[in-house]
């Protein structure tokens, strides 16, 4: 079904601790579809054309409408910027988005944790237009794991992620620890994936100079240039010039 919803009206959200300047600014509605009542993410395309809705109904099913293509939100912001924060649903963007006066870009994947990856991937160009994307999905096992998936399609060191100390930033925003959750996004840590070191790290690992045992020569005057020869080390001899 794609023929869209367009008696919807933004309307504050008090339940959720959202305003209604926060729900106008992101198209989210509130309407009345087929005598029920219904909360309506509007998804736009760059031009902010219409391309797609997600309804949210009061029993928490959810019904699309059109093409979920973008990150919620995408349309809003200008690309490129010092950074950008990405949350695992429509209500927990607007939350974000709150907290920092609306004016701090976020956005959110379509479909929750399940498929982040995959839309990720598909925004990727727009995301690395930014100096860091800052993930901040739930705070349950399978939000950590999306959102390490997430940070690792992007360019080393341009990924972090945040923690939260409750669920989500909506759960922030109700409880009004929105400075904190403001505060949890630039405190977020840059993500490293396994194996890969930074400069401090690896300054400390050759302050170690382990010792390891070695292999004298059969040359005294070599041994004391050298202290001999090592396992794993490549020796070369080559003729003296002339």
């Amino acid at each position: 079904m794609s023929d869209f919803i367009t008696t919807g009206n933004p309307a504050p959200l008090e339940k959720r601790g959202l305003t209604i300047d926060t729900c106008s600014k992101w198209g989210y509605h509130c309407a009345v579809v087929d005598k029920e009542g219904v909360q309506i993410a509007n998804y736009k395309d760059m031009s902010g054309k219409l391309v797609g809705q997600k309804l949210r109904y009061g029993d928490k099913r959810f019904s699309i409408r059109g093409e979920l293509s973008n990150l919620y939100g995408q349309h809003l912001w200008k690309e490129g910027g010092k950074r950008v924060v990405v949350t695992e649903g429509e209500v927990d963007a607007l939350s974000m988005s709150q907290a920092m006066d609306n004016k701090w870009p976020v956005v959110s994947v379509p479909h929750g944790a399940a498929s982040a990856k995959k839309h990720i991937a598909r925004s990727l160009d727009w995301l690395e237009k930014f100096e860091s994307v800052v993930f901040m999905f739930d705070m349950d096992d399978v939000g950590r794991k999306a959102a390490k998936d997430c940070a690792g399609l992007l360019s080393v060191g341009k990924a972090k992620i945040a923690n939260l100390p409750l669920k989500d930033p909506n759960d922030m925003v109700t409880a009004n620890r929105s400075a904190e959750l403001v505060q949890a996004s630039w405190n977020a840590k840059a993500f490293r994936p396994d194996g890969i070191l930074g400069g401090d790290e690896i300054w400390e690992k050759l302050k170690e100079n382990p010792s390891q045992a070695s292999v004298p020569y059969p040359y005294d005057g070599l041994n004391q240039k050298t202290r001999g020869m090592r396992k794993g080390e490549l020796i070369v001899v080559t003729a003296g010039t002339g």
